[in-house]
């Protein structure tokens, strides 16, 4: 079982700015850099980088193969 931790770098305000990194990317994108869809899929990337490698998160848990509310 996972367990989430708010706070993997030991510092809360560094652990708050790594996890908003990807919205600030995908607002800057949009704004700034590139095209949408570009924009879209280099954020997934990066999200699920930091959920995967900084908070631990579990790829199964990143990927879900099934809606939860299908049966």
């Amino acid at each position: 079982m996972w367990i989430q931790d708010y706070n993997p770098l030991n510092n809360t305000s560094l652990s708050a700015l790594v996890a908003v990194f990807p919205v600030i990317f995908f607002l800057l994108g949009l704004s700034v850099f590139m095209k949408g869809i570009i924009t879209a899929l280099l954020t997934l990337i990066i999200s699920i980088g930091v959920s995967a490698f900084l908070f631990q998160m579990l790829t199964s848990w990143i990927v879900v193969r099934r809606p939860i509310w299908s049966k």
